[in-house]
């Protein structure tokens, strides 16, 4: 057997060590491409959530004012309700557009404006009868309990819409603790 010669040993030492720079280098890199994956679903999916939750409250604001006008006839009742007109439109598209990469979602957006027109019809209604016919009329339609239970359905679509997005959050929370523990 040969024996190595000093030159010889230092290139095998440095290519040994330059090969461990470049394979902890591919590890970072890949780990670092995770977390900020992770992050941006994390990040994504919360956004979802925050318009999702904010549909709600915009319907729960027309309730609000509709009853409050129904009950009193006062026209400054009515601002929740007319804020909450404005507000509703703009929160779909934004949720349809953060949305868009996933089918299910797509289709629950479909069913719930359907449902959404529906609240906001029978909201107009009872607004419109209390205006034009006084208390009792508008009180006989909200007492037929179909603006709640198209408010239940509502509740409904988006409990499912942010089941869907809490498992993927809260499986993205746990890859990135996982990811950050593991020293990406």
């Amino acid at each position: 057997m040969k024996k190595l010669t000093i030159g010889y040993k230092i290139a095998i030492g440095f290519a040994i060590i330059l090969s461990m720079f470049v394979i902890v280098s591919v590890i970072t890199l890949r780990n670092q491409n995770n977390l900020a994956e992770n992050a941006d679903w994390v990040t994504h999916t919360h956004q979802v959530i925050t318009v999702i939750e904010g549909i709600s409250g915009s319907l729960k604001d027309a309730e609000t004012g509709q009853r409050g006008y129904i009950i009193t006839g006062v026209d400054e009742y009515l601002e929740p309700y007319k804020d909450a007109l404005k507000s509703i439109d703009s929160e779909l598209v934004e949720l349809k557009q953060l949305t868009s990469d996933n089918a299910e979602m797509q289709q629950n957006i479909i069913e719930l404006k359907g449902l959404i027109n529906k609240k906001l019809e029978e909201l107009d209604q009872t607004i419109n009868l209390r205006k034009n016919k006084g208390f009792q009329t508008a009180q006989e339609v909200v007492i037929t309990n179909h603006g709640k239970i198209v408010m239940d359905q509502i509740r409904g679509v988006l409990n499912e819409m942010t089941s869907i997005y809490s498992g993927g959050y809260f499986s993205a929370i746990f890859k990135l603790k996982q990811d950050l523990l593991q020293g990406a």
